[in-house]
């Protein structure tokens, strides 16, 4: 066989090597992409896992009774349909910034207390010697309505982990408002007129 004739073959193989390897390091790269594809949206699965079990319960879901140790140390359970009242569940802690410039508004909040509102406060960061009697004094806090500790359903419903966290519940146990975070002027306007609206509702239940 002639030399030129070999060298046609020997490169038309090399040629087709060349493909083999290409496809085969194309098929390799495509094998790691896709592995990284289905392990980043693992990753994000349990993200939104972790962040739906983190997260305060939304609009629209409906909550137990609250229960747990009060500040007194005392067992204690707050239920909904016990009164007409709707019931802001408020999370907070004694040093976050934020918690500390709720205090302003939630005394509009407070002013209408115990006739229009219930209030129930939980405080699952701060040690029972961080709250003393002058603190629960000066922020208007009834000491069997503030929560040291919430019993494992709770816990579970409410997950109360940032501070400040707010829900409106309405007398059925259903969340009708939902705040992480300071309130603004807006938020407060919001929940006095849901408080209305809640009031109004429950006068029509009543003459029915």
């Amino acid at each position: 066989m002639s030399s030129p004739l070999m060298a046609v073959i020997g490169q038309r193989v090399t040629v087709r090597l060349a493909t083999i390897v290409g496809l085969v390091g194309m098929q390799i790269l495509l094998t790691i992409a896709c592995a990284l594809v289905l392990r980043q949206n693992q990753l994000l699965r349990s993200e939104a896992s972790t962040y739906q079990k983190l997260a305060a319960p939304p609009v629209g879901s409906n909550v137990p009774a609250i229960a747990g140790i009060d500040w007194n140390g005392v067992k204690r359970q707050v239920a909904y349909g016990e009164e007409r009242l709707p019931t802001l569940v408020y999370g907070f802690s004694k040093d976050c910034g934020p918690c500390v410039a709720n205090w302003a508004p939630m005394r509009t909040l407070q002013k209408l207390s115990p006739h229009r509102i219930r209030i129930v406060y939980v405080n699952t960061v701060d040690s029972v010697d961080a709250l003393t009697d002058d603190y629960l004094r000066e922020h208007g806090l009834d000491s069997d309505r503030v929560f040291l500790r919430l019993d494992a359903d709770s816990a579970l419903h409410y997950r109360v982990r940032a501070t400040p966290q707010s829900q409106l519940v309405d007398r059925s146990g259903r969340v009708v408002w939902s705040k992480i975070g300071q309130f603004s002027p807006d938020d407060v306007a919001g929940l006095l007129t849901m408080i209305d609206e809640h009031e109004q509702s429950s006068e029509a239940r009543g003459g029915q």
